[in-house]
């Protein structure tokens, strides 16, 4: 439905007759890299939604658009998301295997801290005063160096996430009054379904004896989207036992997490809910999630940075909130909130496979429909 209105009223286009700025100035970013030097993307030490939701989109679309001249590409993230870069990089550069992920984490629970209203630093390890990498650090350029040494690579620019921050403001439209405008966006960003599959992570999962058909879930709570209460527990509990009485279960938690969410771990007792500890391996954990998801009907879980990945798999996604929530986005500081990123996420999950991403509060999981084949819990 999204994208038939799309093409049907003027841009920019006005949703719920909020106001939409126009930004984009007719302006392009300039080119970046050398045809005859290689190029390392990254590193990327964000979350994984604004990984999946702006930087990689960002980066296909500079590829498409002709921005970006390089030899060979090399993607730096972390948790084995080399399949995520599948058609923009011949490389990946795997961050905990070069930075300790006590450093790697640090932002992520100063961030935590910040939106519980503790003081904190006012900049964090990487030299950022948010999760946005607006400049790049030391440790950055060491880990760069140090992988392009023992690769014997001579020649290379780095095409780091600053550049992203600091474009988005000039050349995407911006929110206000949480409206947007789709045209402005697709602008910006290039949403494409991951094509790549791993052997490695293929292989793992091979050896995991998961069951045919099963419905991954991933809880977790955060200050920003799921409050950790016992309350919440309970809705999670009372969900998670009433879907696997219909659909087996595969839960995607882990019990340390890289970040700084914590996890709901699912009722392991209970046949028909399956625990993977390979995912506690953190240089893998994301590759192995990846894979799972690409072979369930969907996941189910915490509404955050995940719920985008099913739309590039091709499978659906039921994502949870509390009731106070008012953003996903921890680098803002303050809360606002919702709309854009919902009205957002349902474009790219409808413009991707012409599949459904609904949302909801988990005190309405009782009044929840049938979002996968056979398995109402109502």
């Amino acid at each position: 439905m999204i994208s038939k209105i799309k093409k049907i009223i003027p841009k920019p286009i006005k949703i719920f007759k909020r106001k939409v700025v126009w930004h984009y100035n007719n302006v392009r970013p300039p080119i970046y890299g050398n045809k005859d030097k290689d190029l390392f993307l990254g590193p990327w030490l964000g979350d994984v939604g604004s990984e999946l939701f702006q930087w990689i989109p960002y980066v296909r679309r500079l590829k498409e658009n002709g921005r970006l001249h390089h030899k060979n590409v090399y993607a730096i993230s972390r948790g084995g998301v080399e399949n995520w870069y599948g058609g923009l990089a011949d490389n990946y550069v795997e961050i905990l295997d070069y930075i300790d992920d006590k450093i790697y984490q640090e932002p992520f629970l100063r961030g935590k801290k910040r939106s519980l209203g503790e003081k904190v630093p006012a900049l964090n390890k990487f030299g950022n005063e948010t999760l946005n990498q607006f400049r790049i650090s030391i440790i950055e350029k060491n880990l760069i160096a140090k992988y392009a040494e023992q690769h014997n690579i001579k020649n290379y620019e780095i095409f780091h996430p600053s550049h992203m921050w600091i474009n988005v403001n000039k050349f995407k439209a911006h929110w206000q009054n949480d409206s947007l405008s789709l045209y402005e966006f697709d602008k910006s960003f290039l949403y494409e379904k991951f094509r790549m599959v791993t052997k490695k992570y293929s292989d793992l999962v091979d050896e995991l004896d998961l069951p045919e058909d099963f419905i991954a879930a991933k809880f977790y709570y955060h200050p920003t989207n799921l409050l950790e209460s016992k309350e919440n527990a309970k809705h999670v509990s009372d969900y998670t036992r009433k879907l696997s009485k219909k659909k087996k279960i595969v839960d995607l938690s882990v019990p340390l997490p890289v970040d700084e969410v914590k996890s709901h771990l699912l009722d392991y007792e209970n046949p028909n809910i399956f625990q993977v500890p390979l995912i506690s391996q953190k240089s893998i954990n994301l590759g192995v999630q990846t894979e799972i998801i690409r072979r369930s009907q969907g996941l189910v879980g915490t509404y955050g940075g995940m719920s985008l990945l099913p739309a590039f798999l091709g499978k659906p996604h039921l994502g949870f909130f509390s009731g106070h929530v008012k953003s996903i986005d921890q680098n803002m500081g303050t809360l606002h909130p919702y709309p854009h990123e919902t009205m957002t996420f349902a474009h790219i999950y409808e413009e991707l496979n012409q599949l459904p991403c609904k949302t909801t509060d988990i005190k309405r999981v009782n009044v929840l429909g049938n979002l996968f084949a056979g398995s109402s819990v109502t």
